[in-house]
């Protein structure tokens, strides 16, 4: 069966890639490469910066979609609690937020934005998960320093 949801999609990804020894294809130490791949295959490059949260940038890779890649950045605590922040092409929103899922002991934060849906999914407790999510959703929202200057 295809997961259907983005949730459920972030969720197979999570489980697949996020406990393997070599999670990402593109460390954050190249992370001008990812952006540009993510960009080129998925529509959006941007890594949140998620430090202020406890969550360093491990890196990322092009994960399957529905219909077309989908992107999967992975962060990792101190303690190894590893959280990634999935994302693919979606049409706005017109329905509100469910509230987060809670399955097999990860919590799912979905949104939308940017023309994509994004959804960070991990082990943390559930106001953890929160504000790495705003954060999150924050940073990606807010224009980047091109499109400030812009008239």
């Amino acid at each position: 069966m295809i997961a259907q949801s983005y949730v459920d999609r972030a969720d197979v990804s999570y489980l697949t890639y996020a406990p393997d020894a070599r999670p990402v294809e593109f460390g954050a130490g190249h992370l001008d490469d990812l952006a540009a791949a993510l960009r080129l295959r998925v529509g959006f490059g941007r890594a949140p910066d998620l430090a202020g949260v406890g969550l360093r940038l491990l890196g990322g890779r092009i994960a399957p979609g529905l219909k077309a890649p989908a992107g999967f950045l992975l962060y990792e605590r101190p303690d190894g609690a590893r959280v990634a922040l999935y994302f693919e092409r979606a049409e706005p929103e017109n329905t509100p937020r469910a509230a987060p899922r809670v399955d097999q002991n990860l919590i799912a934060i979905e949104w939308r934005g940017a023309g994509m849906a994004f959804v960070l999914i991990g082990p943390l407790g559930a106001d953890a998960m929160q504000e790495a999510a705003e954060r999150a959703a924050g940073e990606i929202l807010a224009p980047t320093p091109r499109e400030a200057k812009r008239p």
